[in-house]
């Protein structure tokens, strides 16, 4: 039962790390348009991380 509970906690703290990690491009954006800065965090979060969450696990 620990095994189950450790596995779940491990994968809340990755979906929060991924669903924080697509906010954090638009800190650093401040001298662009809100439109650049959506798009930048869009790609990080939903193209980048995962890509790189997967080639992390191949074997």
């Amino acid at each position: 039962m620990q095994s189950v509970t450790l596995w779940g906690l491990s994968l809340l703290v990755i979906a929060g790390i991924f669903a924080g990690g697509c906010a954090v491009p638009i800190k650093f954006l401040r001298q662009y348009r809100y439109e650049h800065g959506v798009f930048i965090a869009a790609l990080v979060g939903q193209v980048l991380l995962p890509w790189l969450s997967c080639r992390g696990t191949e074997s």
